[in-house]
């Protein structure tokens, strides 16, 4: 339980950092200037999902097995830079070629401290070190804010934003890498043996997590593409705003994951259908709070230009709860190591809902897109669950 309540307070408190610069960037970015950051982001995210290749559900799988083996945290990192080099060299080449060497090219390298930054915090997540945790995402979030303000009140404008995005995971993803190759008694042999394992693991894993960008990354190219950078630029401060909900969200998840993988281990199947229960009602109970003084946020935070992007809240909230059930259960099929039948259904619900997004952006436009996600995620939810239930892993 105080495991829990920290990590909602850590995301709580990580969140307040999006709401003092929401007002802050909005003031010195166009709708469209927001929607081009957005639009990077997206790019790390997808280079972060590559370069990182399932290490981490690697690393959870193999945790409980051997505690002890201090080396194991080293072979989805070591996984990881080998993918990077490959990814920035292919990256480079791309980019040379059509001579436009831009901020682009730095999207491996953002990629591969962002993967640094999150085995650390999946680490202290397994180790019940919830402090360490906050650590990191604290740092994280000091940084951003600091170079953010500081290039922004600069005169950097869109371009600071940018630099802000690229150089914050670089700054702490160095330290964590100091504190990764501090480890006593280090086996190379032990990390060389593990990459094969991690490798055809991460293989089956990183279809899930390509699933997920599908789902919330594609429909921003789609917006990008099909809408403009104007339309993606509401789409990206709403999402902004219920970053809050989001991150308790996963903090939740969090907060039970090691509990969700030791019940697997012990056959508790009870104990996994009262934290399901208990997590989504509690995230019910939140999300209902949050629409209510949302319009409050929109007057006090955002300049009036944005005020159209409070339309895509309510199926945002929708879609937030169903993504939470969705990760818990991925857990619990991680945690079986079923990750062959986890990543397919992720991954035709994940295609199903880019097909639809597609289709509806011309229609419906934003709106049609963000309500695709949440039929979607319904959608592998009951899949998700007719295969647990059939291979009598719950009941």
């Amino acid at each position: 339980m105080l495991l829990t309540l920290f990590y909602m307070f850590l995301a709580i408190l990580l969140s307040k950092q999006f709401f003092f610069l929401i007002p802050i960037v909005t003031h010195f970015l166009t709708v469209e200037e927001y929607g081009n950051v957005n639009f990077f982001l997206t790019g790390v995210e997808i280079c972060t999902i590559l370069i990182t290749f399932g290490g981490q559900n690697y690393y959870r799988f193999q945790y409980f097995k051997d505690e002890r083996d201090l080396s194991l945290i080293l072979v989805p990192a070591t996984l990881s830079l080998v993918i990077f080099c490959c990814l920035q060299i292919l990256l480079v080449i791309y980019l040379i070629s059509f001579e436009h060497l831009s901020y682009y090219a730095w999207l491996p390298l953002v990629g591969l401290f962002q993967s640094f930054c999150a085995l650390m915090i999946c680490k202290y997540q397994m180790q019940k070190r919830p402090l360490h945790v906050g650590a990191v995402n604290i740092s994280l979030a000091i940084v951003s804010v600091i170079t953010t303000v500081a290039f922004l009140y600069s005169g950097f404008g869109f371009s600071g934003r940018i630099t802000s995005v690229i150089v914050t995971p670089i700054i702490i993803g160095f330290f964590v890498v100091i504190i990764l190759l501090r480890i006593p008694d280090l086996s190379f042999g032990r990390i060389v043996y593990g990459i094969k394992p991690c490798t055809l693991f991460g293989a089956k894993s990183v279809l899930t997590s390509i699933s997920w960008w599908l789902r919330a990354g594609m429909d921003r190219v789609i917006i990008q593409y099909v809408l403009g950078s104007a339309t993606l630029g509401l789409y990206y401060v709403a999402m902004q705003l219920l970053l809050i909900m989001s991150v308790i969200s996963l903090a939740l998840n969090n907060s039970i994951m090691p509990r969700v993988f030791s019940s697997v281990n012990q056959g508790d199947k009870k104990e996994l259908l009262y934290m399901l229960i208990k997590y989504f009602m509690t995230m019910l109970v939140l999300t209902f709070c949050f629409y209510i003084v949302s319009p409050v946020l929109f007057k006090y935070l955002l300049p009036p230009s944005y005020y159209e992007s409070h339309d895509l809240l309510l199926p945002m909230l929708v879609g937030i709860l169903c993504h939470g059930v969705f990760l818990f259960i991925c857990n619990v099929l991680t945690a079986i190591g079923q990750l062959g039948i986890l990543s397919s259904i992720a991954l035709f619900g994940a295609l199903a809902h880019s097909s639809f997004s597609i289709l509806l952006a011309k229609r419906y436009g934003v709106s049609g897109i963000v309500w695709s996600a949440s039929v979607s995620y319904c959608f592998s939810i009951v899949m998700l669950l007719i295969y647990l239930l059939r291979s009598r892993v719950i009941k």
